[in-house]
């Protein structure tokens, strides 16, 4: 099933010609693939959009033809999320039309109320709010997205590897459902509880994340974990230990083990390369992922769109 699966996929981003599609586009359906082969959840509708339209895409051998000017897809779980991507050739007006008619597409073929719409380009955002009144988004509340080349070295502190700081000893562990509490305790967004635990609990989540312990008695100080999607984010530091230097070596790790998790495992990864979303104002963030080489996406920033039906 997930090979057939990776094959329909595969033949979809065809349609792409040979452009590199962004990170957040892959991870969805990176994660998509390596979901348990028991869930009943739907696979994505997969669509090919033209410059007026949009059709869903079934699989099968896919040519790039001249009028398709993007691709898209939603995945509908508890809710409906819609993620797109358009050739870079393609002007915003062009853009705009086929847009309005992929959502428009979504919202009578979906019974949900609300469809969410994932780190969207500012320039996007503006082009739904001014067709659709109900959009809804904060045009004050960006986010740049910084990516990490291939190419970049990262040096990493290994699992198990402890050191010294300020007369104290720290280790370099993986994350586990017990540092649940701790982290949404620093975290700078409401999220569900059950949702950190399922990403602590998962089989590949997990192995993903890291936590820098007090050696003395296991307490996470400092982690790095990767969102269901395949972005790294939830970077975070208890306050009496800060300035350590400790989250960036959990980022480090977090990076060494997405990059080999992304050569070893039986689930294509497309080229999804570690990523993440850091606020427009948060500098200490920025500067964080620009030592570990992170580069953001120059004169873009994305936000978190809703529409209800």
């Amino acid at each position: 099933m997930q090979s057939n699966a990776r094959a329909v996929i595969s033949s979809f981003l065809v349609l792409a010609d040979n452009e590199q599609l962004p990170p957040p586009f892959l991870g969805p359906l990176v994660q998509h693939l390596n979901c348990d082969p028991t869930s009943a959840a739907p696979p994505p509708t997969l669509y090919r959009l033209g410059p007026h339209s949009c059709r869903e895409f079934k699989g099968g051998h896919a040519s790039v033809e001249h009028d398709v000017v993007g691709i898209a897809y939603s995945i509908k779980t508890t809710r409906t999320s819609v993620y797109f991507w358009f050739h870079s050739t393609v002007r915003l007006d062009v853009a705009k039309q086929s847009l309005l008619a992929l959502l428009q597409h979504v919202r009578e073929s979906h019974v949900q109320t609300v469809i969410r719409l994932p780190g969207v380009d500012k320039s996007y955002c503006e082009c739904i709010h001014d067709s659709m009144s109900a959009a809804h988004w904060n045009r004050e509340n960006g986010y740049e997205l910084h990516v990490l080349d291939a190419a970049v070295p990262v040096k990493a502190t290994a699992l198990g590897a402890s050191w010294n700081v300020d007369g104290e000893t720290f280790e370099m562990d993986s994350a586990n459902s017990s540092d649940a509490a701790s982290i949404l305790s620093l975290a700078s967004v409401g999220y569900d509880p059950a949702y950190i635990l399922e990403l602590l609990k998962h089989p590949i989540f997990s192995q993903l994340m890291r936590v820098v312990r007090l050696a003395s008695t296991k307490r996470a100080v400092s982690w790095s974990l990767v969102h269901s999607d395949f972005s790294i984010g939830l970077l975070g530091t208890v306050p009496a230990y800060r300035r350590k230097g400790l989250v960036g070596l959990a980022l480090s790790s977090t990076v060494e083990a997405y990059r080999a998790t992304g050569m070893t495992n039986d689930n294509a990864r497309f080229g999804v390369q570690p990523h993440c979303f850091v606020h427009w104002s948060n500098t200490a963030s920025q500067q964080l992922m620009a030592s570990l080489g992170f580069k953001p996406v120059p004169n873009k920033t994305f936000h978190w769109m809703r529409l209800h039906a």
